[in-house]
């Protein structure tokens, strides 16, 4: 279950998909501290504080650009998916729904009189 009440869809949906393969979120946009004008995406680093790693900060930067509006669309993208994905469950459970109630129509009008 998600944290709005739907349930995480697992898996592919279809044979020919593959699992998504991304740096999970939460995503956040900030100001990149180097480069002036310019925003960051970073997640937070599951390797954080651990030894032998190359890379032991607290965030991982996932990208840099120069547009807000591209960086708060990129930083959407984890809750965005997620959104979806409980959409297309939702979608799909009516769908069905439906289909097996005009099953029931359907056969209920064979057999009446």
């Amino acid at each position: 279950m998600t944290e709005h009440g739907g349930s995480r869809m697992e898996g592919p949906l279809l044979p020919e998909q593959e699992a998504a393969q991304h740096t999970p979120g939460p995503w956040m946009l900030e100001l990149d501290k180097w480069h002036d004008g310019w925003h960051q995406i970073t997640a937070p680093n599951p390797d954080a504080g651990k030894t032998g790693v190359c890379y032991a900060g607290d965030r991982l930067i996932i990208c840099q650009l120069d547009s807000e509006a591209d960086a708060r669309l990129i930083a959407a993208a984890p809750a965005l998916l997620e959104a979806l994905e409980e959409t297309l469950v939702a979608y799909c459970t009516l769908r069905l729904r439906l289909l097996k109630d005009n099953q029931v129509e359907i056969e209920a009008e064979e057999t009446a009189p």
